[in-house]
């Protein structure tokens, strides 16, 4: 055995290691371990461990084994050396004498285990073939998506009522929309038993500034001259007659929005208290020209839980009302100034009693702040400015 070194590579020449390291990802430790041990001497395990611990550097400690079953422990060394081992780390293992590798029967091969590598390979492949789409299916899903965007259906206004169907809706152009937008307009005014929905956003800007007026006295004139021009070619008889044409009501200008932009419908749109106000005084015979907003407030309750305080003497009596304290803070005060002088100093101006306690500043200041409680009926004192000394804050 020798290590044959270069400058590009790390050789080792060792038939034990080179089978080992080819065959410790494919076969199970102890098929190794019982196929190397009978194939292999003692001594031929003993120094292919002392060569493998030379050639490659591992925090694993080299144990000298001895006693029953020295070569089986030997290989389980060798084993986890190098299945914990870096593989870039690893030299390479080759075979001199290809004669001393040793065959891999179906006698060296867990059978339990090549049976049980099977049934989970089988479970995997029905999972895919259940689960998964194929390729083809891909595809003719992607082409219907694709089919029904580019037949026609996302050109009308309310494309998700239509079903473009394998063979899809026939091409519409705008030009030809756009002429057939006014005969469309003409027939909702005559037609009053049909209604049209609204085709603002595909008309041009020119076809929607124009006013259609339809009243009493053009829908009449229409039919009355249609009427006398068939009865004097050939006695035809009229599709509307007169009758029915003065039967229907009289409407009003309809005025088509222009599509340039939103601002120009909403300026031309009438405001809520201007129609209000035009009910309001069409009811009532008069007309309102008042354009100013007028703020609508909730009606509140104002001094609904206001309480009132008693005055009488309650020195005869337990019953009295409690002395509530809140807290009060000074600060600026100057770092020097002792808290026995600044109670005292409280006491002589106000004749209450405090407590100093100090409040820890987050930042280091170079002056020093107090918090203390004080009575509720005695805020009014503290509050007063001429109480302090100049310069210290309060609140």
């Amino acid at each position: 055995m020798d290590i044959v070194k270069c400058n590009n590579c790390n050789i080792v020449i060792c038939e034990l290691l080179a089978f080992v390291q080819n065959k410790a990802d494919v076969m199970d430790e102890d098929s190794i371990l019982r196929l190397c041990s009978t194939a292999f001497t003692t001594d031929e395990i003993t120094q292919a461990k002392k060569l493998l611990f030379e050639s490659v550097q591992t925090t694993t400690r080299r144990v000298h084994r001895k006693g029953e079953g020295k070569s089986k422990r030997d290989m389980e060394d060798i084993l986890c050396v190098i299945k914990e081992t870096d593989p870039d780390l690893v030299p390479i293992f080759v075979a001199r004498d290809l004669h001393r590798l040793p065959p891999v029967t179906f006698d060296h091969i867990d059978a339990t285990r090549l049976l049980r590598d099977i049934i989970k390979l089988q479970d995997n492949v029905l999972f895919i073939k259940e689960n998964y789409a194929t390729k083809e299916m891909v595809l003719n899903q992607t082409s219907e998506i694709y089919g029904n965007k580019k037949r026609g259906a996302a050109i009308l206004q309310d494309s998700f009522d239509c079903n473009s169907s394998p063979v899809g809706l026939p091409h519409i152009s705008t030009e030809e929309f756009q002429t057939d937008s006014t005969d469309i307009i003409h027939t909702s005014c005559i037609d009053n038993t049909k209604t049209q929905r609204p085709v603002a956003h595909l008309l041009s800007s020119d076809s929607l500034a124009r006013k259609v007026t339809c009243h009493s006295g053009l829908s009449l004139s229409r039919p009355t001259e249609r009427l006398s021009g068939e009865n004097g070619s050939g006695g035809r008889r009229s599709a509307v007659s007169p009758v029915r044409v003065t039967s229907r009501p009289a409407r009003t200008e309809v005025s088509q929005p222009s599509s340039n932009s939103y601002a120009e419908a909403a300026a031309r749109a009438p405001r809520a208290s201007e129609v209000a106000g035009s009910s309001t005084s069409a009811s009532n015979g008069k007309i309102c020209k008042n354009d100013d907003w007028v703020l609508v407030q909730r009606r509140r309750n104002k001094n609904r839980f206001t309480a009132m305080t008693g005055k009488a003497d309650s020195h005869y009596n337990t019953f009295k009302a409690a002395n509530t304290r809140i807290p009060f803070y000074i600060y600026n005060v100057d770092i020097n100034c002792m808290t026995e002088d600044i109670s005292n100093y409280i006491m002589s101006k106000t004749g209450v009693d405090v407590q100093l306690e100090k409040v820890n500043m987050k930042f280091k200041k170079d002056y020093g702040g107090y918090k203390f409680m004080i009575p509720k009926d005695k805020l009014s004192i503290f509050m007063d400015e001429n109480l302090w000394p100049c310069g210290v804050s309060y609140r």
